[in-house]
């Protein structure tokens, strides 16, 4: 499908032409890096911690930066891309980080949550 019959099609849905385009995106990290590019202030996520009671906020900029430097230690360790990862974590902005930045570089990663 065509640039500008996805633009057409969005709109039919009430979307914008630059909603439409983010379809074209081949990873959820290649997402991530278009909204990171063009709207690098916007806030991606907002994580409270019960235990300390402090809430945290993520811009796109912050959080591609996060998900970069871990594609690269995940890529230095020698993974590539093809390969399974499998995490182990509670919920956090760093187990968020590791899932893109699998993605992003072309891992089968499958999270796992630590029940509390």
């Amino acid at each position: 499908m065509t640039t500008e019959a996805l633009i057409t099609q969005a709109h039919g849905f009430g979307q914008t032409a630059a909603d439409a385009l983010l379809v074209e995106a081949t990873s959820l990290g290649a997402l991530l890096a278009q909204h990171a590019a063009a709207q690098p202030d916007a806030l991606f996520l907002r994580y409270f911690d019960d235990d300390a009671g402090v809430t945290s906020d993520y811009s796109y900029a912050q959080f591609w930066d996060a998900v970069r430097r871990t594609a690269a230690a995940l890529h230095a360790r020698g993974l590539r891309e093809g390969d399974c990862v499998a995490s182990l974590s509670h919920n956090h902005p760093l187990a968020a980080a590791l899932l893109f930045a699998g993605w992003t570089i072309g891992l089968v990663v499958a999270p796992q949550n630590v029940a509390e």
